[in-house]
C-alpha cells in the first residue's frame, strides 16, 4: 500500500482566513516509481471530509505508475493499493 498528500500550496491558512483567492493547480500525469508490473486501485480521498472521492484502476508497467492527478483546489490524499 502507498499513500499520498497532494497539496495545493497556495491553499494555506493565511489565504483562506485572508480570503486571497487561490488559483488551483492544474491536471497533470505524475509518474510514480517503484512500483511491481500490475494492476493497481487509486482512491482519491476528500482531506477535510475523510471520504473516497472516486476510484480507479491503473497499470505499472516498467516499475512506474503513471498517476492522472485531477485539479486542485486544496488539499487530497490518495491510497494505492495491489488489485
Amino acid at each position: 500500500m502507498s499513500l499520498l498528500w497532494l497539496q495545493n500550496k497556495q491553499h494555506n491558512w493565511w489565504n483562506v482566513v485572508s480570503g486571497t483567492p487561490i488559483p488551483p493547480v492544474e491536471p497533470c500525469d505524475l509518474p510514480l516509481t517503484g512500483f511491481p508490473p500490475g494492476e493497481y486501485r487509486v482512491e482519491w480521498w476528500d482531506a477535510y471530509e475523510g471520504r473516497i472521492q472516486k476510484t480507479l484502476t491503473l497499470t505499472a508497467t516498467g516499475g512506474t505508475l503513471s498517476l492522472p492527478v485531477p485539479r486542485l483546489e486544496s488539499d487530497i490524499a490518495v491510497k494505492i493499493l495491489p488489485k
